[in-house]
C-alpha cells in the first residue's frame, strides 16, 4: 500500500512538472498569445481624451518659472509632461483607485 501511494505521489509531481514545463515553453514561444485580448481589456476604460500640449524639447527648467539654477523639480519640462499625463488620466486613476 505504501509503495502504491509513494508511486502515485511521485507520478503526480512528475505530471505537474511536465505541465509547468509545457506552459513555460509555450509562453516563451507565444503559443498561448490571444490576439486582441489586451485591446478588449483596455477598451473597458472607455475613450480617453487627449489634452496634452506640446512642450519645448529642451531639458531642464522652464524659463518662465525658474528663478534659481538649478530649479525646483516641479519647474522642469519633465514634470510638466508628468503633470499633463496625470491630469489627462485623472478619471481613470480615480476609477481604479
Amino acid at each position: 500500500m505504501l509503495k502504491i501511494f509513494s508511486a502515485l505521489v511521485i507520478f503526480t509531481f512528475a505530471v505537474i512538472g511536465v505541465l509547468v514545463t509545457v506552459v513555460f515553453f509555450g509562453m516563451q514561444y507565444g503559443v498561448f498569445n490571444v490576439p486582441g485580448s489586451i485591446i478588449n481589456r483596455n477598451a473597458s476604460f472607455g475613450p480617453v481624451p487627449t489634452t496634452t500640449n506640446p512642450l519645448p524639447k529642451s531639458i531642464g527648467c522652464q524659463p518662465q518659472y525658474s528663478q534659481v539654477d538649478p530649479c525646483e523639480w516641479n519647474e522642469t519640462v519633465e514634470w510638466a509632461v508628468v503633470k499633463g499625463g496625470l491630469e489627462k488620466d485623472a478619471p481613470i486613476i480615480n476609477k481604479v483607485a
